[in-house]
């Protein structure tokens, strides 16, 4: 896509966070014309956003949606690693799911024609190692429950208003923060790590392969409406995701074979059999129908991606980007 495909003004909301950032520097690049909202107002990448204050039911977007031909919704409460919220159900709800409802009804109202939704495979029922179309959509966390309920928001949107959500993965790349950044400090250890024999499958995607969706469906008809998984196309085990990042930050990859059953093991008698799971566990995603019905196909490989990912780890401290 060149920079004359993208004709309008788009709203990105939560346009300070890993996938904003990354998506306004793209939109800058291929000179399109763009508003960013943010909780307070900043600069970012030399772009100052509008301030829309703490986000929920009650958020007044009317001055961000000037003028906003398109909507893509980034801003919301992700997974939260080490949870400080005494009550983190009504936290999810409140962000995710009725902010959505109100800047749906806002944007219906201002005369938006796109509205495109940042989701998570979180709506999923979590037991299942395989991710389709058809799959059930039986979230058991709250940040999931909200997510799902936020979808149920966009797709009760005036018809008007065509929207499109994507429902990604684990989304890695220069700037990541919590899981997959601790996966890069395991990696970037300088001593032998014992698993060298997972061999699973997962499913993940690069940042600069879902920008570049989130671009090419704001413009394509075929996504009008629709709901898509997202993924690199290109499932990997936690062994080599690990060796990739460590050989990214020109280490040596020291990865040995220690039986995954001695792991899980002893994963489960330390009382972290759940992050085992989503250490070594299989989760793939089908994301042959937004290839297909989209025309997209992602620009990076994942072997890309982890590179540059690693060579950001590599040198956050000279770059401040930590």
């Amino acid at each position: 896509m060149n920079k004359s495909d993208l004709g309008f003004r788009v709203l990105v909301t939560g346009a300070d966070g890993f996938v904003g950032r990354h998506l306004i520097a793209e939109m800058s690049k291929r000179a399109m014309s763009f508003t960013c909202a943010t909780r307070k107002p900043k600069a970012i990448l030399k772009q100052h956003s509008i301030g829309v204050g703490d986000i929920g039911p009650q958020t007044n977007w009317s001055k961000a949606l000037e003028n906003c031909h398109a909507v893509v919704h980034l801003a919301g409460r992700a997974h939260i690693l080490r949870e400080h919220e005494k009550e983190p159900a009504a936290a999810f709800d409140r962000v995710n799911a009725a902010a959505t409802k109100t800047l749906v009804r806002q944007a219906a109202r201002h005369g938006v024609k796109r509205f495109l939704l940042m989701s998570t495979i979180a709506v999923f029922d979590p037991a299942l190692g395989h991710l389709d179309a058809e799959s059930a959509t039986i979230p058991n966390t709250d940040y999931g429950r909200s997510k799902l309920l936020a979808e149920q928001f966009v797709r009760n949107a005036p018809s008007n208003m065509a929207h499109t959500i994507l429902r990604a993965p684990l989304v890695y790349g220069p700037g990541v923060s919590a899981r997959f950044l601790q996966l890069l400090k395991l990696a970037g250890l300088p001593f032998p790590l014992p698993f060298g024999a997972i061999k699973n499958t997962r499913s993940l995607v690069y940042v600069h392969n879902l920008v570049d969706l989130i671009l090419h469906a704001l413009i394509q008809p075929r996504a009008e409406n629709q709901t898509f998984l997202v993924s690199d196309n290109q499932d990997v085990s936690t062994s080599f995701l690990l060796g990739q990042l460590a050989e990214g930050m020109g280490r040596p990859n020291l990865l040995w074979p220690m039986p995954e059953a001695f792991l899980k093991s002893g994963a489960t008698l330390m009382g972290k059999r759940d992050l085992w799971h989503k250490f070594a566990g299989s989760l793939c995603v089908d994301c042959q129908p937004v290839r297909t019905q989209l025309d997209w196909t992602p620009p990076f490989s994942c072997e890309e991606g982890l590179k540059e990912t690693a060579k950001w780890f590599a040198n956050r401290g000279r770059l401040h980007s930590v």
